[in-house]
Order: C-alpha cells, then structure tokens, then sequence
C-alpha cells in the first residue's frame, strides 16, 4: 500500500522534476530570432554592426596580441570600470551528431577596438590574452559566455574569470529577444547582419567580412550591457517597447524563473537524500 501510495504521489504530481514542470515554468512573451515574428518586430530597424579598429592576432603572434589587449584596456578604461564583449567561434557543422569543432577564434570589443585572437588546440594561448581573460577587475560580457568559459579550460586548462552570460541581464530587462540579434535590436535599435556565423573560422585567412562579424558580435554585448543600466534602459523601453515585455510580464516571469530555480533545488536535495540512504 506504501509503494503504490509513493507511486500515487509522484504521478498526482507531489514530487515533480524541474524537467517535468520546465514547460509550465517558461517564460512568456519571448520571441526566438529565427521565428516570423521576431523578423516582423526588427524589419523596420537599420542594419549596424561594430565600426571601430579591428586587431588580428594570427596563431603565434604575441606581438600583436599584446598590442590588441593594451589597446583594448585602454580604450575600455576611458569609461570607468573596464567592461569588455567577449564571444567565441568555432568551425560549423553541418552534420546531425557530429562533435562540436573547438574553439578556434576568440573575440574581445570596447566601445572602439576589437581584438581577435586566433587559436589552435594544442598551441598555448598569447600570454597577454590568458592574462586579460583571468583578470577578475575587468569584466567580459558575452552570449552563452559561461559555456564558452568551460570549453576554454577544458583546451587550455585556464578558467576565464570575470565574466558576465548576457543571459542575466536581457532576462532581467524584459527583451523579447535573445541571442547577440536579439541584444542588437532591443538594446540598440540596429538589425545584426548573421550571414557570416556559418562561415570557415578555420579558414588560413580570415575575411573583411569574418572579422567585421566576429567583432560586431563581442561589441553588440558589451553595449548591451551598457544599454540595460537603469537610466538608459528606459530609453529602450520608450523608444523600442515592441521588443519588450510589458511590467507586468516581466514581473511574473521573474516569479517564475524563481519558483523554477527553487524547484531545481528541491529535486537536487530530493537526489543527494536518496542517494545516501542508497550508501546506508
């Protein structure tokens, strides 16, 4: 009677995964870059991207990371607090269940400077860019960075720090749209050309049009970022309010995303519990 009671209780629905409520804990209101809706919503917008001076640092080439890194600092400092966009790439694939390709460029922007560092597995990374990347003062805001974080220690056995997943602060704003096209239109009112995201970044040369990508893509986060402070939030509010969630919304999905954190934990606790009566 006991068993079936448990039984009972878990499809009544006393004990249920975080996995199992996630599709009654989603947040409502967004709108995903690729859907009808979100072009709909950014067909007005004009097209933008980063314009500033681009720093190449080729496989190897110290010489030009330490001049891309010092130039980014620098140009960072003039706005206070040093705060950096920060993004990866990698070479696409094409094919279902293939393995990710590693990473292979990493992507660091100010307001004007951008500075790419190329990368291969096996070969340690500039001196100047493990430095900058380890550097708690400085922070580094990027899209999906946290993942991107791991993935980079995982090759070069070193844990970024001070950084920041966008994630937190579009949430926080109440954007309707996600992901570096989503920050773009929201927080700047610009299109985010995408077309280069499935080009060759293990190509020998990279193009113009690559690196003017891979740069936009670091600086759309930084500004972003910049964008989502209080003041000039309500600018975006004001200016662009189709691209973001009404107050009401953005209240109750915040209510959500709470309960579903809190529902993680229990499951966690529920978890770690029956494991050490398992051990007893």
């Amino acid at each position: 009677g006991r068993k079936g009671g448990r039984e009972e209780g878990r499809k009544g629905g006393s004990v249920v995964p975080a996995r199992r409520m996630s599709h009654l804990l989603q947040p409502e209101g967004l709108v995903g870059r690729k859907s009808a809706e979100f072009k709909r919503l950014v067909d007005a917008l004009p097209y933008g991207g980063f314009t500033g001076a681009i720093i190449l640092a080729e496989v190897g080439d110290e010489a030009a990371a330490d001049l891309a890194c010092a130039q980014l600092v620098s140009s960072a400092s003039k706005c206070g607090a040093i705060v950096l966009g920060f993004d990866t790439e990698t070479r696409p694939v094409f094919k279902r269940g293939q393995p990710q390709n590693p990473i292979c460029l990493v992507q660091l922007a100010s307001g004007s400077v951008a500075g790419l560092f190329r990368l291969y597995p096996g070969l340690p990374l500039p001196k100047a860019l493990r430095l900058l990347l380890e550097d708690d003062s400085v922070l580094k805001v990027g899209q999906d960075a946290l993942k991107e974080t791991v993935q980079m220690a995982a090759l070069w056995e070193m844990m970024p720090r001070g950084i920041l997943d966008a994630h937190h602060f579009v949430a926080a704003a109440g954007s309707r749209c996600g992901g570096v096209a989503g920050m773009g239109a929201a927080f700047l009112g610009l299109r985010i050309a995408k077309s280069q995201s499935t080009t060759n970044w293990e190509a020998p040369q990279l193009s113009e049009a690559q690196m003017r990508y891979a740069a936009t893509d670091a600086w759309v986060c930084r500004e972003a970022y910049r964008c989502s402070e209080a003041a000039r939030l309500e600018r975006c509010y004001a200016d662009r309010p189709q691209l973001f969630l009404s107050r009401e919304v953005r209240e109750l999905n915040a209510v959500k995303a709470t309960l579903y954190e809190l529902v993680r934990q229990v499951e966690a606790s529920c978890k770690a519990s029956s494991k050490r009566h398992t051990c007893l």
